[in-house]
């Protein structure tokens, strides 16, 4: 029983958790103006795109297949890029 509790509360951790990674990816701007800003900070298109679009997951893959870094690395480099795209703003 308690497993079942415990299992619970952890899916919904889980939940919250993407929740709120999900919001601090959305942009007060466009996604055309957000993917301009990106690139201009010398990201690649195809990470760009993704970030432009929230999508922090598919940002992580795509530089990683890009660059042949590992994940911790490309984790890193997507959250730093997500950080300079907000103050930019």
């Amino acid at each position: 029983m308690v497993f079942i509790i415990i299992a619970a509360l952890a899916s919904s951790l889980v939940i919250i958790v993407i929740a709120i990674q999900r919001q601090s990816l959305s942009s007060k701007q466009d996604p055309a103006r957000r993917l301009e800003r990106l690139v201009t900070l010398g990201t690649s298109s195809q990470v760009a795109h993704y970030l432009a679009q929230g999508d922090r997951l598919n940002a992580v893959k795509a530089y990683r297949a890009e660059t042949g870094s590992d994940l911790k690395e490309a984790t890193s480099y997507i959250d730093k890029l997500i950080q300079q795209a907000d103050q930019a703003e």
